[in-house]
């Protein structure tokens, strides 16, 4: 689960706490809509087709600031239209952030790359990028050329800067299984940190009227493409375990869509972001007048096929802390994951059971340790990349930068970077006599020592004497290196 370990303890929390209460309906993420005007017309798109009167309305900084203190979220997610186009986004999302709020930025990223600067490179920003497909899909979707390729490009930009990137992708009907996989396949190399993925819900204003799954179709689609995830190692959804689950036909969940309150220009929408059934001023209203009962799957027409997110990843995360089988469930899916959508770790070791110390069973005497300090700093951000230097020997094939040292006894702590195309297999595998720890930043990595690519997560703690290497990539890798040459033992002659 792509979901960073602090906000699923503060979500955990925070739920805990409404139950404690004793409420039964409150909101998990604010929907925020700043704005309905867009600078594209996706075909699929209900949300633009509004007078154009209501089109030039804004949403004011207190407006959305009073909005999700009155809801009360741990979570926002600021959609539209394009917020991008909003003469003060920025100042949303700062103010947003500063209430200690989990934001997500829904854009088609077309104007991304005037607010790098101007946005916060913080954990608790999201950037979600609009993506329906490869590019051919993608841009006639979006019935415009052009638009997967810029989002491309802003994706990449987006991660070098630091930022936490999610795609937004929705499955039109007539997408295939096979295709559905390529895509999602296309979109590891960039090392985004999660994919939300949903079917498409049938706006009654939506130009397109014909591409839509229903609740069966939908249920099949995602099973057979679900089931492709070898164990959610190849894919790392935004989602949670059990609404994986809901698509695949494997829960029977109902609609809470007060889990998911929408915000407008229009105020309050009755019942969901979906649905527009009438607008109330004040959350409380929202809450208290909505007629809850006469919504979902089994009680209203429109909302028949719908198994959207913002309906029932509410149910889904309510479910996960029913009980102590689905709380470990979650924990599982969140904790064996690491932050910023890294994959499950693993240990590289061929064999089970080796002790850590292979040469005898007695670990070396516990030496003191007074490493560099150093403040804050972006190791990754192109402004530091003239303090990184080539490795000796790997010229144009990989650099490193130590972030701490022990001039002492020589235990360090560094980068390595494996350029795009590097390939060492000319100077063969190495070992040495003392243990490390790596962990696998970015990109991904071919340790030919165990046949093995590695990714963004990959983590092992190597003993001494460990053969690995020799090592290649295709897309170029970032590693952190921990090591303890003062720990070395030799190895009996």
């Amino acid at each position: 689960m792509a979901v960073p370990i602090r906000q699923a303890m503060k979500i955990g929390f925070y739920i805990m706490k409404q139950k404690m209460l004793g409420r039964k309906r409150y909101p998990l993420v604010l929907m925020l809509e700043p704005l309905y005007r867009c600078n594209l017309e996706c075909t699929g798109c209900g949300k633009i087709q509004k007078p154009n009167e209501i089109l030039k309305k804004y949403l004011s900084v207190d407006d959305c600031l009073t909005a999700a203190s009155q809801c009360g979220a741990p979570v926002v997610s600021i959609a539209g239209g394009e917020p991008l186009i909003h003469p003060e986004i920025v100042d949303i999302v700062h103010g947003l952030v500063n209430q200690d709020r989990y934001v997500y930025l829904c854009t088609n990223a077309i104007l991304l790359e005037k607010f790098f600067d101007k946005l916060p490179v913080d954990p608790r920003l999201t950037l979600s990028i609009h993506l329906d497909g490869q590019k051919e899909h993608h841009d006639h979707i979006c019935q415009e050329e052009g638009i997967y390729d810029k989002a491309i490009n802003a994706i990449r930009e987006a991660k070098e800067r630091g930022f936490r990137v999610t795609t937004n992708t929705t499955f039109f009907d007539g997408v295939t299984v096979d295709e559905a996989e390529s895509f999602l396949d296309h979109l590891r190399p960039l090392n985004i940190d999660g994919m939300t993925v949903a079917s498409a819900f049938q706006y009654p204003a939506a130009p397109d009227q014909d591409h839509f799954f229903g609740r069966r179709k939908t249920m099949d689609f995602f099973r057979e493409l679900l089931s492709k995830n070898h164990d959610g190692k190849r894919w790392n959804f935004n989602h949670s375990p059990f609404y994986l689950d809901f698509l695949k036909g494997e829960r029977d969940y109902d609609c809470t869509p007060w889990g998911n309150p929408c915000y407008s220009v229009l105020g309050w929408q009755q019942p969901c972001y979906l649905l527009d059934e009438g607008y109330v001023n004040t959350f409380e209203e929202l809450m208290e007048k909505t007629e809850w009962d006469s919504y979902g799957h089994r009680n209203h027409p429109k909302c028949r096929d719908c198994t959207a997110h913002c309906g029932y990843e509410a149910t889904a995360v309510e479910d996960s802390t029913n009980g102590i089988g689905n709380m470990i469930t979650s924990a599982k899916a969140v904790f064996f994951f690491f932050p910023g959508g890294a994959k499950p770790a693993r240990l590289l070791y061929r064999r089970c059971g080796t002790p850590a110390f292979p040469w005898n069973n007695t670990p070396p005497v516990s030496r003191s340790m007074s490493k560099s300090t150093t403040t804050y700093w972006n190791t990754l951000k192109r402004d530091n990349r003239n303090r990184w230097t080539p490795i000796s020997g790997l010229e144009g094939l990989a650099e490193e930068v130590t972030l701490a040292v022990d001039e002492k006894n020589g235990d360090y702590t560094r980068l390595t970077r494996f350029l795009p195309g590097a390939d060492t297999t000319p100077f063969g595998p190495k070992s040495h006599p003392y243990p490390e720890e790596i962990f696998v930043v970015e990109g991904r990595l071919y340790d030919a020592a165990f046949d093995l690519w590695l990714e963004a997560g990959d983590y092992a703690s190597r003993p001494p004497g460990e053969v690995h290497g020799p090592f290649r990539t295709d897309t170029g890798c970032v590693v952190l290196e921990i090591s303890h040459p003062s720990q070395s033992i030799e190895p009996p002659s």
